[in-house]
């Protein structure tokens, strides 16, 4: 069993955020990416994938939607795992979100305009 790590995940994606320097509207695309599987393939978050589920989300999101894409290898080092390890969660990240990741510009803004109503996305 992978190990659980002992950082928050609002921690992780800091950490992700920092050494990414990941744009906002790639954390938001994210987000939907983890509300999708949730919602269509029944994915519960916990203790033990919250972290890896936030990495897969954020690594699909990094590279479908910015310019600038960093190696597996820094990915996996800032993540904390293996490049091994990182490779298998991006191959089933996007197995299990079927390969769909654009998103409309309808479903962006409304989740833009949610995470906006509670102020806190503007700390990225």
């Amino acid at each position: 069993m992978p190990k659980v790590f002992s950082i928050s995940p609002k921690k992780y994606i800091d950490r992700i955020a920092k050494y990414t320097e990941v744009e906002e509207s790639t954390l938001i695309i994210a987000l939907i990416y983890i509300d999708r599987i949730c919602k269509n393939k029944g994915v519960k978050l916990t203790k033990n994938n919250i972290h890896r589920i936030l990495l897969s989300a954020i690594l699909a999101s990094i590279k479908f939607n910015e310019d600038k894409i960093y190696s597996n290898i820094y990915y996996a080092k800032i993540a904390g795992i293996s490049v091994k390890e990182l490779i298998k969660l991006e191959s089933a990240f996007l197995k299990f979100i079927d390969f769909k990741l654009f998103i409309s510009d309808e479903i962006y803004n409304i989740y833009s305009t949610y995470l906006y109503s509670f102020d806190k996305i503007s700390d990225y």
